[in-house]
């Protein structure tokens, strides 16, 4: 089933106005394992402070496809904001005071303006043999760098190891001290 299904099910219930009338954004359906027809269904809702909708729906039951499905109470987990313009950890873009980093290269520059400014796309037609530009649509012929790992991967690739750690802001702080604190190369 896609996300939509599970809204229009739910719509069908006594219990619609507080769940699809009070959609945060989309239903996300997880399975429970890769072999598995069942799964967990996440949805975050708009709710009072005091969690007067919550309060409605935590432990009730809606049907979907004729099963009884129960709504339980998941913790919200916040991860570590990350900052697209510098493409660092630890803060939101509204507030960053750093120079903007392309996620692609780690080069100075916005990731719009990659093809444009980084030195192995934008090519070289006075060097010898000239290098021409990379064509639109062609990937890039160069190994891309995360600024954060230093990983030969894009900044906001999801096999970085900030990415797998990006809930747990104690490990990230970590490791930029660490960065901050080691001799940078010569």
């Amino acid at each position: 089933m896609m996300p939509e299904d599970y809204v229009q099910e739910c719509s069908v219930s006594l219990l619609a106005l507080d769940i699809t009338g009070a959609l945060q954004d989309k239903m996300r359906p997880k399975r429970d394992s890769p072999a598995s027809s069942n799964c967990t269904v996440f949805f975050d809702i708009w709710d009072s402070q005091t969690g007067t909708r919550s309060k409605r729906l935590i432990g009730k039951t809606v049907m979907i496809k004729g099963r009884a499905c129960r709504i339980l109470a998941v913790p919200r987990r916040v991860g570590v904001p990350f900052c697209t313009n510098c493409c660092r950890w630890g803060h939101p873009s509204k507030g960053c005071r750093g120079r903007v980093v392309c996620p692609i290269c780690a080069g100075p520059h916005e990731k719009g303006l990659h093809r444009l400014m980084c030195g192995g796309c934008k090519g070289n037609l006075k060097a010898n043999p000239p290098m021409p530009p990379t064509p639109p649509g062609t990937a890039c012929p160069h190994n891309p760098r995360c600024v954060n790992c230093k990983g030969a991967h894009e900044a906001t690739n999801g096999k970085c190891p900030f990415w797998k750690h990006c809930r747990d802001r104690a490990w990230i702080d970590a490791k930029y001290l660490e960065a901050r604190n080691s001799p940078s190369p010569r």
